[in-house]
C-alpha cells in the first residue's frame, strides 16, 4: 500500500490528484452539457458551484481510490510501463474477469 503514495519529488499530489479529477470530471460530462445544466438551475449562484465542487470531489475520491487499487496489484513501474495498465491490474487481480 505505501506505493499508492509514491510522488516524484517535483509533483504536488494535492494538484495532481484535482487536475486528474477535473479531467476526469469534464472528459465524462464536458463544459457544453456542464453549461446547459446551469440554465435549468432555478438558483444557479448557489447550487451550480456546490454542484460543480461536489463532482469535482467525487470523481477525485474515484480517481485515489482507482490509483490506490491499482497499485496494491502492480508495481509503478509496471504500471508506467504497461499500454493498458488497467487491463493489467485486472489481469494480476485474479477476479476471475473474462476477456472480451
Amino acid at each position: 500500500m505505501s506505493r499508492a503514495l509514491e510522488f516524484k519529488p517535483d509533483v504536488s499530489p494535492a494538484l495532481a490528484v484535482l487536475g486528474a479529477a477535473l479531467l476526469a470530471f469534464y472528459s465524462f460530462v464536458g463544459f457544453e452539457t456542464s453549461a446547459n445544466l446551469a440554465e435549468e438551475i432555478r438558483d444557479v449562484r448557489n447550487t451550480y458551484p456546490k454542484a460543480l465542487f461536489g463532482a469535482l470531489l467525487i470523481a477525485g475520491v474515484v480517481y485515489v481510490l482507482v490509483g490506490v487499487a491499482a497499485a496494491a496489484v502492480l508495481s509503478v513501474d509496471e504500471l508506467t510501463t504497461s499500454s493498458a495498465p488497467l487491463l493489467e491490474v485486472v489481469k494480476k487481480s485474479g477476479l476471475g474477469i473474462p476477456p472480451l
